[in-house]
């Protein structure tokens, strides 16, 4: 059923300059929370009537290509945005592939330098080079002045983290026009990746410290 997955966070005040408490929660977690839905659509009519989804992909992503990876491009012409939400992380089955991954796959090169996850970077790209990272770049050039936003929770998180990046780094969008909120969000790539994606994007990642997902991969792996 559509929206069956609903997101449910406790956001505190942060201290990161530009963070809005209201952007988060009223529309980047619907945002995030509609990419768990095969119809996002239908979840964008209850939270945000505004906006219209683009375009959906979901792909086998995982090493034995049974479990699904999912993302949708959106624009609001109310608003002047467009953007990109991703899918998190679908059962336990996902999350053991997730693990394995991470512990006996080493580090794969970001394109602008640092390493990222193999399976995060192998997710984004199955669903970012098979009709994603088109749809949204024809959505740039129909909108050249809009806002971007990135958002997505769990692994969707990881993905979105990695999809403003790439954004940025390709000259799709300033960094100065992209808002990346995640929710829930793995560690994704070694200091260097961190530091390089500090310098492309600004970024918010809402945590909670009970959340073991926002601790993994542990820091002894180099995360």
């Amino acid at each position: 059923a559509a929206c069956s997955t609903v997101l449910y966070a406790q956001l505190q005040p942060l201290a990161a300059a530009n963070f809005s408490d209201a952007t988060a929660r009223s529309l980047m977690l619907p945002l995030a929370s509609a990419a768990y839905s095969n119809t996002p659509q239908q979840c964008l009519d209850n939270q945000l009537k505004t906006a219209n989804v683009s375009k959906q992909i979901t792909r086998k992503c995982d090493y034995f290509k049974q479990d699904t990876c999912s993302g949708f491009t959106f624009y609001d012409e109310t608003r002047k945005v467009i953007g990109v939400a991703f899918r998190g992380t679908g059962d336990d089955t996902q999350l053991i592939a997730e693990i394995t991954d991470i512990l006996f796959d080493a580090m794969v090169d970001f394109q602008d330098g640092g390493k990222t996850s193999y399976y995060f970077n192998d997710a984004f790209n199955d669903v970012w080079n098979n009709g994603l990272g088109a749809d949204f770049a024809l959505l740039v050039a129909k909108y050249p002045s809009y806002k971007v936003w990135v958002t997505g929770h769990s692994l969707g998180g990881a993905l979105a983290d990695i999809a403003a990046a790439v954004i940025s780094a390709n000259k799709l969008a300033t960094k100065a026009n992209i808002s990346l909120y995640t929710f829930g969000q793995p560690r994704t790539g070694d200091p260097k990746y961190a530091e390089i994606h500090d310098m492309l994007v600004t970024s918010y990642r809402v945590t909670h410290s009970r959340d073991i997902i926002v601790h993994l991969p542990p820091r002894f792996m180099n995360y």
